[in-house]
């Protein structure tokens, strides 16, 4: 079995479901988020998971992750059911980046504050120049150099795309194995988006990051991923190499997708 094959996280008939409450217990409904959904995410791989606003595709990275217990179903990290220690060894292995970078950051703390508070949360490296070392490192890795320059700053100070840089590099200070990227640069310009992406692809390579990235950008899929899994009303309707989902769509769905890709006309 090669990396590429040996599972990183995978759900069989996962479900969640939400209880809306009415004025009555007999007046309650649910909400399904996730309809009986099964896949593997695999060591080595960049998987795209796509879906519109609504999809469930989110859900799922939360439930990946241990962030929502879902309703029926199971989840696994390699091997193992994610329960007790499995859940606090991913949660330093695998690293969430969130859409907003703004939000993901304390406007009260310098970026190195921040960086230092993951480290100091799993315990890694000595306090003090180990974890100093750790840190800008990373954030050198981010692409914030000279590191040195942004380790006082505040997030008001940043730009947009730093910003989100920071937030990439407080995953990487804990050393993952992978990232679950939730609509990573949809709140960044074109050319800033363009930026971190490069970043994210140079980290994949340079060490072999496992990547999962959670949008409705077909466009970002088709640049970032291997495979490909289309997510709507919470089902998987359409799954594959990326190239051969998107050249060769089966599903209506997929292919409404397709559709609202923009195009630049010719000239």
């Amino acid at each position: 079995m090669t990396a590429m094959d040996t599972p990183l996280l995978e759900a069989s008939d996962v479900s969640v479901r939400y209880r809306i409450r009415g004025r009555s217990r007999r007046g309650s409904r649910y909400l399904t988020a996730l309809d009986g959904v099964s896949l593997s995410w695999r060591a080595g791989e960049t998987l795209a998971l796509v879906g519109e606003s609504g999809s469930g595709k989110s859900t799922l990275g939360r439930v990946l992750l241990g962030l929502i217990a879902p309703t029926g179903g199971t989840v696994r990290y390699g091997t193992q059911p994610l329960t007790g220690a499995v859940r606090r060894r991913l949660s330093r292995e695998v690293q969430l980046i969130f859409q907003d970078p703004y939000q993901s950051l304390n406007p009260r703390s310098t970026v190195g504050a921040q960086v230092l508070a993951g480290l100091q949360i799993h315990r890694i490296g000595a306090p003090g120049v180990e974890r100093t070392a750790i840190g800008l490192a990373a954030l050198s890795a981010a692409g914030l150099n000279p590191p040195e320059v942004f380790w006082h700053r505040y997030p008001h100070q940043l730009s947009g795309g730093e910003r989100q840089r920071v937030v990439i590099a407080g995953a990487m200070a804990l050393g993952p194995t992978a990232l679950v990227c939730d609509e990573p640069v949809s709140a960044l310009d074109v050319s800033v988006r363009a930026q971190v992406l490069n970043v994210l692809a140079d980290l994949r390579a340079e060490r072999g990051l496992s990547l999962l990235f959670i949008t409705h950008d077909v466009s970002l899929a088709r640049q970032m991923s291997n495979r490909i899994i289309v997510l709507y009303r919470g089902r998987i309707v359409e799954e594959g190499p990326t190239a051969t989902v998107l050249a060769d769509p089966q599903h209506d769905y997929t292919k409404r997708l397709l559709a609202a890709v923009p195009t630049v006309p010719a000239r």
